[in-house]
């Protein structure tokens, strides 16, 4: 197997079971439960902690999450639906890292996602030409 290869085996492997296990630990445990505050304790709770009580209280919003990162993990994993699995996982873990970055999580976790993103958009710059011939609409030249 050659390097490229390998790199873009890694470049859907590992990022697509991230997304995978993530998705696993919204519903085996709903992630977001760690908090003891209550919607009341609002006035004396840090940005990190109202984004854990927030999720936490949504309901249906935490399932719905995990259900597209299942999904668009294991898309990401097979080499034909990797193109689909990227663009999705690219907007979930936008929205994660601009939702740590904007509630002032640890940099190293906004850092985290930025690379996993990174990730994602070299996995459609691999797959440029099935991501063009989606977009782009051929004129029939027969006439």
């Amino acid at each position: 197997m050659s390097i490229l290869k390998l790199f873009k085996l890694s470049l859907r492997l590992f990022p697509g079971l991230f997304a995978v296990m993530t998705g696993y630990i919204k519903f085996a445990n709903n992630q977001f439960t760690g908090t003891s505050f209550k919607v009341e304790d609002i006035e004396i709770v840090n940005s990190p902690e109202m984004v854990f009580l927030f999720y936490g209280n949504s309901g249906i919003y935490i399932y719905s999450v995990a259900i597209l990162q299942l999904i668009g993990g294991l898309l990401l994993i097979f080499k034909k639906t990797s193109l689909l699995g990227a663009l999705l996982c690219l907007i979930i873990f936008t929205n994660a890292m601009l939702v740590t970055y904007s509630f002032n999580f640890a940099p190293a976790l906004v850092m985290f996602f930025l690379l996993l993103n990174i990730s994602y958009l070299i996995t459609l710059l691999f797959e440029y030409k099935r991501l063009i011939n989606i977009f782009i609409i051929h004129e029939n030249t027969s006439s």
